[in-house]
């Protein structure tokens, strides 16, 4: 059986949807018309003539999956990565990806929603606060590059002293004290200590800047739209 990182995305998605919906393949087949066999190839292919192959439901197939677990056909077929038409059409204009959209939702539906979400209507239109947000995001590039380069010289160095030392503990403790390569993997295991936290932070903000940078070209062109109108 193929795994799943050699499988098309469609049957990826539709394997993944009938296991969030607790239903087995033959419930599937029968909720869909067609035999356990011809349902089972869409989530895992079928060996033709010495090949496999990856059929793809009919269209009217789709169309029922996608009623049956309410997402969108888009995202049935794998080419979205959102359920929804109306997450697919936000994430094209924001980058933003479905489940943080999701969770976007909730942040302004529920306790207080309609003032966060005014709030954050309000910074987003603000010039100054995108200007201000921008060059906080670049502060974290800084030193989120610091740390990868400097994670990638450690894993560097550290296959090295395997290398030479293999798996001769006492060999490598001679190697890391000869001062060739202790300075380096010192600095490193004492900023993943103190910085892990901050690390993972980088890698979000190394995203969030193009999302930010989407959300304000959709804004700019909103509001141009809309003084077109008006004038």
């Amino acid at each position: 059986m193929k795994n799943d990182s050699s499988l098309p995305k469609r049957c990826i998605v539709l394997k993944n949807l009938r296991k969030e919906n607790k239903k087995t393949q033959g419930e599937m087949a029968e909720l869909l018309g067609v035999t356990v066999k011809t349902y089972r190839s869409w989530e895992n292919g079928e060996y033709r003539e010495n090949t496999t192959v990856y059929p793809q439901p009919a269209l009217e197939k789709v169309i029922a999956i996608a009623e049956e677990f309410h997402c969108s056909v888009d995202y049935v077929l794998g080419r979205s990565e959102c359920k929804s038409v109306d997450n697919d059409y936000i994430s094209k204009q924001t980058g933003l990806s479905d489940n943080a959209i999701n969770q976007l939702h909730k942040f302004t539906t529920y306790n207080q929603g309609a003032v966060r979400l005014a709030i954050i209507d309000y910074l987003l239109c603000d010039i100054n606060f995108s200007i201000v947000l921008a060059d906080k995001i670049d502060s974290y590039y800084t030193k989120y590059d610091f740390f990868e380069s400097g994670k990638k010289r450690y894993f560097e160095e550290c296959k090295t002293l395997h290398d030479l030392a293999g798996d001769n503990i006492l060999k490598q403790i001679e190697l890391q004290e000869s001062g060739e390569f202790s300075s380096t993997i010192d600095r490193h295991k004492l900023a993943e200590r103190e910085s892990s936290r901050d690390a993972a932070r980088f890698r979000v903000q190394k995203e969030f800047d193009n999302i930010l940078g989407n959300l304000i070209k959709h804004f700019y062109n909103k509001n141009n739209s809309e003084d077109e109108v008006t004038k």
